[in-house]
């Protein structure tokens, strides 16, 4: 950041990011959408097919890529520590909605919970792993590279490090890992333990929180380098289920 920014407006942007995620994963709109093609039949007629697009819709490709961006900036010492404050803050909400969610809509139906809320699970535990526009990915040919076009055929084209343009086959690459978390800068207070103890019982399916919190708790006691000894970050991602 230049000499000229004021850190004071740290936390108002980490607010900001954080709203922008929480919405467009409440939208309804982010989910995959399902593709239809034109599927020639043997006997002369046509019929469709509904088919799992296999790269990341526009909406759910906004969502990772404020994911990346909250990962990146909470691996910065100046930012750390707001991120930490907003992630603790929402995530001690969940053993307070826990007793609530037999309610249903109350809950789930409130944006201005469950924005913020989602959104904190998905910078956590992430969004969607399928290729993207923007992704990096590792051809065999010409190395790591960008996606800049997905074609409904499954072509794409890549923006390779000297600026040129490739086109190649979805199946000829691989996804390039980035934005990883930082799980050891993560809160880890004894509040923070209780929380993460009744996120992975939640996640779970155990209805004996209160029961089984302290046996979890055991689990989770960071070890000399400051490490989880039992923790899944992939699993603490909002899941959602077809309608």
């Amino acid at each position: 950041w230049g000499k000229g920014f004021d850190m004071s407006n740290i936390p108002k942007l980490i607010d900001k990011l954080f709203s922008i995620l929480g919405h467009v994963l409440v939208s309804q709109t982010w989910l995959p959408k399902i593709g239809h093609r034109r599927k020639r039949a043997r006997q002369g007629c046509t019929k469709g097919e509904g088919i799992a697009s296999l790269t990341a819709p526009p909406v759910s490709t906004v969502a990772e890529e404020v994911v990346t961006l909250l990962r990146k900036l909470h691996s910065l010492p100046d930012w750390n520590s707001s991120i930490n404050g907003f992630i603790s803050n929402w995530l001690s909400t969940i053993t307070n909605l826990i007793p609530l969610a037999g309610d249903g809509e109350g809950v789930i139906g409130n944006p201005s919970i469950m924005g913020p809320l989602i959104a904190v699970l998905s910078m956590i535990g992430g969004v969607d792993k399928r290729p993207r526009l923007g992704s990096l990915v590792d051809n065999p040919k010409w190395g790591v590279a960008t996606i800049c076009r997905i074609e409904p055929s499954g072509k794409i084209s890549l923006q390779l490090q000297d600026h040129s343009k490739k086109a190649c086959l979805l199946s000829e690459v691989q996804l390039v890992s980035e934005g990883t978390l930082h799980v050891d800068k993560l809160p880890m207070s004894a509040r923070d333990m209780g929380v993460w103890a009744s996120i992975i019982l939640l996640a779970s399916g155990s209805r004996r929180l209160d029961a089984d919190i302290m046996s979890i708790h055991d689990h989770l006691i960071p070890n000399n380098g400051g490490h989880i000894r039992t923790a899944s970050c992939s699993a603490l991602a909002p899941t959602y289920k077809k309608g």
